[in-house]
């Protein structure tokens, strides 16, 4: 029961696509926010706080992307700096990000306009997970040109490709196999024992309460977000539309002739397992009042900055998959 009640909770609370919609959004405001917006670095004067040496050279300022890299910005990395970017009224350059923020707090997310089940013992399904979510957008983009759209064309940033992965606790096997049990018999009489004669907890035979166990233990799924609200209705169709091509996609090679991509990769090799997948969007695409030059300030300048990177490396003992499904 333990581990169907993780699974359901991924399923229809952590991993739901409204949830997701909103995560997608959240990066995208700070995203949109990063090159102007600053999170002090300072403590106040009445704080009784002691830094070590090393964060003496920090600029005052850090853009949100590396304000985890100082504790008191880290410590200032709350809910409430999507506040501190909507009170930004006097800066041109943040109002993309308070649009953005007020169809936050609209609940006018992302929609999911599709979302598909990939088949662990299907070869075109496992075909398909193997593909990066950079060539599904591309294929869809392919598609667009078959559907009268009037006026509407997708564009690149219009699309999140999400490849979610969730299992039991164990990924493809029986959690419960890797734990032990302690029969109901041996209880009694048997932890009254001295200890080098107490009762010693087996795992169980899968075979022997079959009836009792799934089939499978993972779900692997792909979905598809619209970030336009106007659009929403054009790739809805163009998924549909990509689903009855059975998810090939069609491809337009340099000669001008189209082919699928699945035939395009018949005969090459391809893995037996399925890939772990981080299920991100893509991150918008800023325009020339967003470019990297916009960035030069007085607090970027600084090397200690420069060169620092934009998130800490994980322990070496962390488990690849805890990165996508494991809390």
């Amino acid at each position: 029961t333990f581990f169907t009640t993780r699974f359901l909770n991924h399923k229809k609370v952590y991993r739901h696509k409204t949830t997701q919609a909103a995560t997608f959004m959240i990066v995208d405001i700070l995203t949109l926010a990063d090159p102007y917006f600053r999170v002090s670095t300072r403590l106040e004067e009445d704080d009784d706080f002691l830094l070590a040496d090393q964060y003496s050279s920090f600029p005052s300022m850090l853009p949100p992307s590396r304000a985890s890299l100082h504790p008191i910005s880290h410590l200032r990395l709350r809910d409430s700096i999507l506040d501190q970017i909507m009170h930004t009224t006097g800066d041109p350059r943040l109002k993309k990000a308070r649009k953005l923020i007020q169809r936050y707090w609209n609940r006018d997310f992302y929609k999911c306009v599709m979302e598909r089940q990939m088949r662990l013992n299907d070869e075109d399904d496992m075909d398909l997970w193997q593909k990066s979510e950079h060539d599904i957008r591309q294929e869809l983009l392919n598609l667009n040109g078959k559907h009268d759209a009037g006026r509407l064309t997708l564009t690149e940033d219009d699309i999140i490709i999400e490849k979610m992965k969730i299992h039991h606790g164990s990924g493809p096997m029986n959690p419960v196999l890797r734990m032990k049990f302690l029969p109901k018999r041996e209880l009694d009489a048997g932890l009254w024992n001295p200890v080098m004669q107490l009762p010693v907890a087996k795992t169980i035979e899968e075979e022997h309460h079959a009836a009792h166990f799934h089939k499978q233990f993972q779900k692997f799924s792909i979905r598809v977000f619209c970030r336009s609200q106007q659009k929403a209705e054009l790739l809805e169709h163009v998924c549909e539309s990509w689903k009855a091509n059975g998810s090939r996609g069609v491809v337009v090679d340099g000669t001008g002739a189209t082919t699928t991509s699945l035939e395009q990769t018949k005969g090459q090799d391809r893995d037996d397992e399925f890939p772990p997948s981080y299920g991100g969007g893509v991150p918008l695409t800023q325009d020339d009042d967003c470019s990297d030059e916009s960035m030069n300030d007085d607090n970027l300048d600084d090397p200690a900055v420069a060169s620092m990177p934009l998130s800490q490396p994980d322990d070496e003992n962390d488990d690849d998959d805890d990165n996508v499904e494991h809390f």
